[in-house]
């Protein structure tokens, strides 16, 4: 009975999670569990009995499960902002509503059920309409859908919740899936280092994105964007990403036996490269804002086209003379893509160049992705095709799986990609993804083959028509439109002094009411009335259409201070001062962004001038 009121609550609150379990092969489900029976408590409520090897493992108090369920959630405290707990174990429902009842309405509770059999015994057994109701609540179960709770983890965990969140065990299931926990925490720490990986690289290159949506905008005349090449692009034609890894040393006959019956497109780092030894790639992609251009081309005019964004690095945009293919118009560009176009063109960006190129791949509708030179692991001491030796094999490493099973070094950021493709392969599987190399770090969900083998049955002629198709597109702005542009930033130029002079007011005040805190003086009138003009000097900041420019840049200065602005501390005072100077630390980077800014911009309308 609870059965079939459960499937309609869940196919009226989360259709895709009842759709996955309807689809589930639920009669092979297996898991090692001898037996789950439900008996009453004392108090009439229902609990769970698990066997397992013999051996009983009772869920729930034989007393009262309720009240045990609300006691045991009492070692949670919520002061912080942004807070999420990640669960092992969904139990019967009764732990899982017990931390809902303390949870703050914007948080998230993240639950991963290992045990199908238990999942499915509690949907016949047990009222969860109140669970499964609760937006809060994502919940992914073994055999329906467990990858997901990975890519949750992905999207959920920053660094700024991080510290907030609580990692919590349901009571027994540590002991009743010991194989499946480990996985569990393996999963955790592979998200909070990828949470931490991404807010160093912000922190590393947030000021050079900025100013390279500025400085490129000149640099984009007579390019096309992602979305126009799109139209006209042939997905039925393999790409092949060329990365920079030892193995494309071996793999340079093969690349000039397939030209022309595959898309080349190289990554920054090869072209050279492969240009030294007899390739021209058909693209190459750029993607940081602080790459070396001698990392690109010792050329002065490349006529490769390229895949770029708006935040590459403007040296190598110099450096590149062919057609530019804007895939990520950031920020600032993004409104002046969609009225054109009237969308925006948008590919996900990536850890690397070369996910980056994959991604761009799918995005075209490619249906045969073929990876070369992606080793991800060293080859002897080389990092890079040529001998080449960046960041040494005494680095953070790691011993990672290989294509033959053994056990090969890779680093730590080389881990972080493998995943990133393994990954893409579980998530697009109308996605042939294979990976060409003889040796190196095993990418699962790849297919092994050699470069010949996998384009064997194309044919010749496809590549060359598409780029000619290509060079006939029309650029996607006039140059009228790039004077509009011009001026929109002589007018924004102006906002940002305004703005400057606001946040430097804003951080004065936010001195005066810390000097007045540890004067003793926190629930004074003067507080109040400082604290106002703040609240008006943070809401003026924030409606500035030009903010969402400068926003990643003044996380990045904040650094530390922006991780506390999560944090709550205990006494009142303290918090109070820590509230204060972070708001003070958030008014200074203020003015210290538009102070980085602003002399790109000036430069921007110099050479739209010119």
């Amino acid at each position: 009975m609870e059965y079939n009121k459960n499937l309609e609550v869940l196919k009226e609150a989360v259709p895709q999670f009842y759709q996955k379990l309807i689809d589930a092969d639920t009669d092979s489900i297996g898991g090692g569990i001898e037996k789950i029976e439900t008996i009453p408590a004392r108090d009439g409520n229902p609990i769970s009995i698990i066997t397992v090897c013999g051996k009983e493992y009772r869920l729930n108090s034989p007393f009262r499960p309720a009240q045990e369920a609300k006691k045991w959630a009492e070692q949670f405290s919520f002061k912080n902002l942004n807070n999420n707990v990640i669960l092992y174990g969904f139990g019967n429902g009764y732990f899982v509503n017990a931390i809902l009842d303390k949870m703050p309405e914007k948080d998230y509770l993240l639950i991963y059920e290992p045990c199908l059999e238990m999942f499915l015994h509690a949907l016949h057994n047990y009222n969860l309409e109140s669970v499964f109701r609760d937006p809060r609540v994502i919940i992914s179960v073994a055999g329906i859908n467990e990858y997901e709770f990975h890519m949750t983890l992905n999207n959920i965990f920053e660094v700024t919740n991080l510290v907030n969140s609580n990692i919590t065990i349901h009571p027994a299931y540590d002991k009743l899936f010991q194989e499946q926990f480990i996985e569990f925490k393996k999963d955790i720490i592979t998200s909070a280092q990828s949470a931490r990986i991404y807010y160093n690289t912000l922190l590393r290159l947030a000021e050079a994105s900025v100013n390279n949506n500025f400085t490129n905008i000149p640099k984009i005349r007579g390019s096309i964007s992602i979305k126009q090449l799109e139209k006209i692009w042939n997905p039925e034609i393999p790409a092949i990403v060329v990365a920079a890894g030892p193995s494309v040393e071996q793999s340079i006959e093969a690349l000039k036996n397939v030209k022309g019956r595959a898309v080349i497109i190289a990554v920054d780092r090869i072209l050279q490269y492969l240009l030294d030894n007899g390739v021209k790639p058909d693209f190459v992609v750029t993607l940081d804002p602080r790459k070396n251009s001698n990392n690109f081309s010792r050329e002065g005019n490349v006529e490769v086209p390229m895949f770029c964004t708006m935040q590459s690095n403007p040296l190598i945009m110099d450096k590149q003379a062919g057609r530019k293919i804007i895939c990520s118009a950031g920020n600032y560009m993004n409104e002046h893509y969609k009225k054109v176009e009237g969308t925006i063109s948008e590919v996900p960006v990536s850890g690397s160049v070369a996910t980056f190129a994959v991604s761009i791949a799918n995005y075209l509708g490619v249906k045969k992705i073929l990876l070369v030179g992606q080793d991800l692991a060293f080859h002897g001491e080389s990092t890079h095709a040529g001998g080449v030796v960046s960041n040494p094999f005494t680095s953070a490493s790691e011993w990672v799986e290989g294509i033959h099973g053994e056990k090969v070094k890779a680093r730590y950021d080389w881990v972080e990609f493998r995943n990133w493709f393994q990954d893409f392969a579980k998530t697009n599987p109308d996605v042939t993804l294979i990976d060409t190399k003889k040796e190196g770090a095993l990418i699962k969900g790849t297919r092994l083959m050699s470069l010949e083998e996998a384009i064997q049955d194309c044919q010749e002629g496809k590549v060359q028509e598409l780029i000619a198709k290509m060079n006939e597109l029309p650029s996607t702005f006039s140059e009228e439109y790039f004077n509009a542009i011009r001026e929109q930033i002589v007018d924004e130029r102006e906002v940002l002094s305004k703005m400057k002079q606001k946040a430097k007011e804003g951080a004065m005040l936010c001195a005066d009411l810390i000097t007045l805190v540890k004067q003793g003086k926190s629930g004074s009138r003067t507080i109040d009335g400082k604290v106002e003009k703040i609240k008006k000097i943070t809401a003026f900041l924030g409606e500035q259409k030009i903010y969402a420019n400068l926003d990643e840049v003044v996380v990045a200065y904040m650094k530390n201070s922006y991780v506390k602005v999560f944090t709550e501390k205990e006494d009142e005072e303290e918090n109070l001062l820590n509230v204060y100077d972070s708001s003070r630390s958030y008014f200074e980077c203020v003015e210290k962004a538009v102070k980085a800014v602003d002399p790109a911009m000036e430069a921007c309308v110099k050479e739209l001038e010119g």
